[in-house]
């Protein structure tokens, strides 16, 4: 018995949960991203060790009408030699209206960054990347699109942050030195010029990529700083992963975290807030990969469960649904 589950039970907060749904594929799942647009919630990007799959995944919640409670449709497989770092999607990706297109990025082994496009013309045509970016000398850890898809941000073990011209050919266009390994890259919500960057060694640094100066940094005593998560819903609150605690800042008073813990004892992978909520974040950590879901409101996180292998955390758009990677299955929870 693990000592993160022995904690959990004497705080009596383990409920260990079954998914609420599973899909089986023939390969190990490396990776995987939902989007989070309105106009493209619906699509779930999942790497494999040398391909990528666009999948449709539509819910009962949203479509009276759906005989089964999830439907997954695959919509095209994308060819890759590298392995798949980071999922980014742009915000001009759309299957709801026409034209339909999909538009997404990958950060690659290769230390380059791959952007992937279809028009959904034909699911069997081999699609190769529609522009590879190059300049990153190191892994890229994280990368992101602004909510207007002009920027995308990338986080390299190279010491840098740089961002990229979308609407001219990803062209570099500012490049921020960094004192550690870039790990997490986010952009603010509402203002598409603010870009927060996260630093192995812990700290947390804000830019706007319009005047290239720095805004504010942030700082956790506790390191690896190993994940970063701007909530969507209020832009007040930043959340990381340092060492195994979580640690939440809000904003307007930066000088010390509004929330820390330790939540996995033996260091912790990934932390997202909810969407629709600032108050609840779902994180993913050793020992074991246990998957927990936390409250601002409450003193102690849930135990959700335990994993013996995982690949990736994401979040549905507006549905309280959480994917992980989980071999070569994708495992679903329902979290409402």
């Amino acid at each position: 018995m693990s000592s993160s589950y022995i904690i959990d039970k004497l705080q009596s907060s383990t409920t260990i949960e079954a998914p609420a749904h599973i899909f089986e594929f023939d390969k190990q799942i490396i990776n995987l991203e939902f989007s989070p647009y309105l106009w493209s919630h619906d699509l779930i990007c999942i790497a494999f060790i040398d391909k990528l799959r666009v999948a449709a995944i539509k819910f009962q919640e949203e479509n009276d009408s759906q005989l089964e409670e999830v439907e997954f449709t695959k919509l095209q497989d994308f060819p890759c030699n590298s392995r798949v770092h980071s999922i980014s999607w742009s915000p001009e990706a759309n299957i709801r209206s026409a034209p339909k297109c999909i538009l997404f990025a990958c950060s690659m082994a290769d230390f380059k960054i791959n952007v992937y496009s279809s028009k959904l013309t034909s699911t069997d045509q081999e699609i190769l990347p529609s522009k590879v970016v190059c300049g990153h000398v190191n892994y890229v850890n994280d990368i992101a699109y602004n909510t207007t898809g002009e920027y995308l941000a990338s986080a390299s073990d190279d010491l840098t942050c740089r961002i990229w011209l979308v609407t001219n050919n990803y062209e570099e266009m500012r490049k921020f030195h960094l004192k550690s390994p870039g790990v997490a890259v986010k952009w603010h919500q509402n203002n598409s010029g603010q870009v927060m960057v996260g630093e192995k060694y812990g700290s947390v640094l804000f830019y706007n990529v319009t005047t290239g100066n720095a805004i504010m940094s942030l700082r956790s005593q506790a390191s690896p700083l190993l994940s970063l998560d701007w909530s969507p819903s209020d832009s007040s609150y930043v959340s990381a992963m340092c060492g195994g605690n979580l640690v939440i800042w809000y904003l307007p008073n930066p000088s010390s975290p509004f929330y820390e813990q330790l939540v996995h004892p033996e260091g912790g992978f990934h932390v997202k807030f909810l969407p629709l909520s600032e108050q609840k974040l779902v994180s993913l950590g050793a020992p074991d990969n246990t998957l927990k879901i936390f409250s601002t409101t409450k003193r102690y996180p849930q135990t959700v469960t335990t994993l013996k292998l995982a690949h990736g955390l994401t979040c549905h758009h507006h549905l309280p649904y959480i994917c992980v990677g989980v071999d070569n299955l994708m495992h679903m929870w329902n979290v409402s």
